[in-house]
C-alpha cells in the first residue's frame, strides 16, 4: 500500500488502524459498512486509501456495499476474548512446565574433637585390648558409655508452594481506544506507558464523563487535520481533547481566534 499510495510506510500503519478502530466502533462482523469509498478516504485523510485496500484485498464490494474480509479474526469482542483466552492458556502452561527447585540443607557440622594426649592414648589402647568390642551399631564414648546408634541427619525442606496466578485484568475499551491511536498493541502496553495512558484517560473521562471508544476514534481521526506535523499520543489527545471535538475552522472566522486564544491560555495554565 505504501507504494499505490505513495507515502512511507509508518504513515500507512497509522492510517490502518484508524481504519480498523473505526470499523470496530461502527460494525461487529465487517459487513454491510453503511459509508462509500469517499467516506473511508475522508476517515484516514488520504485520498485513493480505500482504493488501495481493495487492491490489497483488505476491503471487498459485495451487494453494493463495503466489506471487510475476515474481520472477526483480529476484531469485535469475539476476536478479543479469543485472544485473551490464549494468552491465559500460555502463560498457565508456562506455570506449570516451570522445573521446581528443591532447596537441600546440609547436616550441621561437627564440632571438632580435641586432641587426645599421650596419656589418654594410652589408657584408650588399654582399655581396648581389654574388653570386647561392642555390638553393631553401637559405639563407646570417651568414658567408656555406650552410644547407640548415630544422630539423624537433617532433612530436606519442601519445595515452597508458588503463589496463585492472578487473573489477567479485564480490558477496559476505552483505555485500548486510547492506547490504540499512536499504533500500539494494546494488550502489550504495561508499567510506565499504561500509567500515562490511564492518566490521559483519566483527564478524558473528566471532561467527557460519557465518552465511548468511537468517540476517541473520531477525535483522534481529526487530529492530523489541527497538528499536521505533531506526533499523535494519547496525552496528547487529552491535553487538545476540546479542540479534537470539531473540524479545523477557518482562519478568518471569529471562533478561530477565539479557538487560538483559548489554546494559549491552557499552554500557559496547563492541562
Amino acid at each position: 500500500m505504501s507504494q499505490i499510495l505513495g507515502i512511507d510506510p509508518d504513515a500507512v500503519v497509522g492510517k490502518l488502524i484508524r481504519f480498523w478502530i473505526w470499523c470496530d466502533a461502527q460494525t461487529i462482523s465487517g459487513n454491510a459498512l453503511s459509508v462509500t469509498e469517499s467516506v473511508i478516504d475522508r476517515i484516514t485523510y488520504q485520498s485513493g486509501f480505500s482504493a488501495a485496500l481493495r487492491d490489497v484485498g483488505w476491503l471487498e464490494v459485495r451487494s453494493g456495499s463495503l466489506q471487510v474480509p475476515h474481520f472477526d479474526r483480529h476484531n469485535g469482542q469475539t476476536a478479543k476474548a479469543r485472544a485473551l483466552t490464549n494468552r491465559r492458556v500460555s502463560d498457565h502452561r508456562k506455570a506449570c512446565n516451570a522445573p521446581r527447585v528443591t532447596p537441600v540443607t546440609p547436616p550441621p557440622l561437627q564440632k571438632a574433637l580435641p586432641e587426645k594426649r599421650r596419656e589418654e592414648i594410652d589408657k584408650d589402647s588399654l582399655r581396648s585390648s581389654s574388653s570386647p568390642a561392642p555390638p553393631a551399631g553401637e559405639s563407646e564414648g570417651a568414658d567408656g558409655e555406650l552410644l547407640l546408634g548415630s544422630p539423624p541427619s537433617a532433612m530436606a525442606e519442601p519445595a515452597p508452594t508458588p503463589p496463585p496466578k492472578r487473573p489477567p485484568r479485564p480490558r477496559d475499551p476505552l483505555f485500548d481506544a486510547l492506547a490504540s491511536v499512536d499504533g500500539s498493541d494494546p494488550l502489550e502496553v504495561q508499567g510506565k506507558a499504561a500509567r500515562t495512558i490511564g492518566v490521559a484517560l483519566a483527564e478524558i473521562r473528566r471532561a467527557t464523563p460519557d465518552v465511548t471508544p468511537a468517540e476517541i476514534a473520531r477525535r483522534a481521526a481529526l487530529w492530523s487535520a489541527h497538528f499536521p506535523q505533531a506526533t499523535m499520543t494519547p496525552s496528547a489527545i487529552a491535553k487538545w481533547w476540546a479542540r479534537l471535538s470539531h473540524g479545523p475552522l477557518p482562519a478568518s472566522t471569529g471562533a478561530y481566534e477565539a479557538l487560538k486564544e483559548a489554546d494559549r491560555n491552557r499552554t500557559k495554565g496547563g492541562f
